[in-house]
């Protein structure tokens, strides 16, 4: 997934080495004030914003707080992405 922004013009590739089904999708989307493109972690059959559009701020209501599996990556609040490393 490549991200481009204000402070990545030219785009950052965002890696994802736990997707092992990875979407052949090339989409350009660009994103308002609030809003998400979210992904589902089996791309060939999700339903996700590739299918339903951008999603809302006010929309999001939880978090995951705890990773069972892999049993050698269990951990407490993961999935810590900071957007200031863009």
């Amino acid at each position: 997934m490549t991200v481009k922004n204000e402070r990545n013009p030219e785009g950052f590739v965002m890696e994802e080495p736990f997707g092992k089904n990875k979407s052949s999708n090339q989409l350009s989307i660009t994103l308002g004030e609030d809003e998400y493109f979210v992904m589902g972690d089996n791309r060939i059959a999700s339903s996700d914003s590739r299918i339903w559009g951008v999603l809302d701020r006010k929309l999001i209501i939880g978090r995951a707080f705890v990773r069972l599996l892999p049993l050698n990556e269990i951990s407490y609040l993961p999935g810590a992405y900071s957007l200031n490393n863009l």
